[in-house]
């Protein structure tokens, strides 16, 4: 997941030049994926609270390996986009689930450690899965990246049907009591921060293969 959410600023001129598109509108590519990421997350974790784990991170996992394979396979923008919602559903689907089947799998005295491992390979993903799958859509095709990305994903989907075990269905948490957490303003203005901060950033690094060339 975390090197889906990145890979494509490093090869942005090779999809514009690919697609026919200008790079601000291959741009738009990332933008699908992290919206549809960010936003619909809360929304599958409650909807899917009652599922069992393994096979719900199982589907989650196959549909964003089906997705990078038909982001890699799209011949125009539009379809392209539509993938990279997809790609971005499979993974709002996966983390969340993933966290609470690393904190089930830990218990309570290993919970913190549990979920630092999960956001620790959100960051290992970047920091290495990235520059791999640049160097892999620069020299060969962007295509070729997205073809890296999926068969992460389905190395991750063997792990997962092999080594994860069953795990109880954990007790369902409305919707509303999700975003209760909101009504404390503390939390509202560090998650507002983290929003400027991060937008600033990454706004800028979406396009760092053209400001750099």
């Amino acid at each position: 997941m975390g090197t889906d959410s990145f890979v494509l600023a490093g090869i942005l001129p090779q999809i514009a030049h690919g697609l026919h598109i200008s790079t601000g509108a291959a741009g738009q590519t990332i933008t699908a994926f992290a919206l549809t990421y960010g936003l619909t997350a809360p929304f599958l974790a409650a909807l899917t609270s009652r599922l069992p784990r393994k096979p719900l991170l199982a589907v989650a996992l196959a549909l964003f390996v089906l997705a990078n394979l038909a982001s890699a396979a799209a011949p125009n923008l539009p379809l392209l986009l539509t993938a990279r919602v997809v790609a971005g559903l499979g993974a709002a689907l996966y983390t969340p689930n993933a966290s609470a089947a690393a904190a089930a799998l830990a218990g309570p005295a290993a919970r913190g450690r549990a979920l630092s491992v999960i956001l620790g390979g959100l960051t290992v993903g970047t920091v290495f899965g990235v520059p791999v799958g640049t160097a892999i859509g620069q020299h060969l095709s962007w295509e070729a990246g997205l073809v890296f990305v999926a068969a992460v994903g389905a190395l991750a989907l063997l792990g997962v049907l092999v080594v994860l075990p069953g795990l109880p269905i954990p007790p369902a948490i409305p919707l509303a009591q999700r975003f209760a957490v909101l009504a404390n303003r503390r939390v509202v203005a560090m998650v507002a921060f983290m929003l400027l901060a991060g937008g600033g950033s990454i706004m800028v690094y979406t396009y760092t293969a053209t400001v750099l060339g």
